[in-house]
């Protein structure tokens, strides 16, 4: 059959902001997104893809500003954390280690 370079992504049924994607080395490919206004962690969500695009899980609660992955599928994020001892909100780092397929 022909491939394509395009694969549509899980339907929603609301409005949903893109904030990035990654490709790992095996070809999975990982969109991290939000639904309604982005304003609580649980509007975040990251959706993982197979190597031909089928969608294959769904993780909420993420709550990150963009993401990377590595080659063993670790997702590392970036953040914007709100810090207690000083009350400002500082930019942070998180990973996320998968489970055994």
């Amino acid at each position: 059959g022909t491939r394509s370079s395009l694969a549509p992504l899980r339907a929603v049924t609301g409005p949903v902001t893109y904030l990035g994607m990654a490709v790992e080395a095996s070809g999975y490919i990982y969109v991290l997104g939000y639904d309604s206004s982005g304003r609580a962690p649980s509007d975040y969500f990251l959706d993982v893809y197979e190597p031909y695009g089928a969608w294959l899980c769904r993780t909420t609660g993420v709550a990150a500003a963009s993401i990377a992955v590595d080659r063993w599928r670790n997702v590392y994020s970036a953040n914007w954390e709100r810090l207690e001892a000083n009350g400002r909100t500082e930019p942070s780092v998180s990973q996320w280690t998968p489970s055994a397929p």
